[in-house]
């Protein structure tokens, strides 16, 4: 399966870096992050966030998007994507199956319904850009 993308390393890694870049305005306090860190009960106050390891979170968190952009481009590959519109229904289709995923936990976590619009969205943007990075180097 890798050897398809043995060539679209570099696009898959530019795609990654935007979807994860996405996410560090989306989840800033100049957007949505005040109001995600309340939905999910988290304290923003510096004292208590000097034991979390960020170096760790943002590692993780980048890890995740080089895998939901690698899926992207799995897709739009694999259906023979041509058109913008073609890219976009596959990066679409990425984006609402990892808020589907996500939503499963939150729903037991009984989570505020901002959260999983917050997230989702992320998800379905972050996908969309990869999916049009894609289309715009035509892997």
């Amino acid at each position: 399966m890798l050897t398809t993308f043995t060539s679209n390393w570099w696009q898959i890694l530019v795609a990654s870096f935007v979807y994860f870049a996405l996410g560090g305005f989306w989840y800033s306090p100049l957007f949505l992050g005040t109001k995600w860190a309340q939905g999910h009960g988290v304290k923003m106050d510096p004292e208590l966030r000097k034991n979390t390891n960020m170096a760790k979170l943002f590692t993780l968190s980048m890890l995740c998007t080089v895998l939901l952009s690698l899926l992207v481009a799995h897709l739009c590959i694999g259906a023979h994507s041509t058109t913008l519109t073609e890219y976009l229904q596959n990066g679409v289709l990425v984006g609402l199956a990892g808020f589907a995923a996500m939503s499963m936990g939150f729903i037991y976590l009984q989570k505020p319904a901002i959260i999983f619009w917050i997230d989702g969205a992320y998800h379905i943007i972050g996908s969309l850009l990869a999916s049009t990075i894609y289309f715009l180097v035509q892997l």
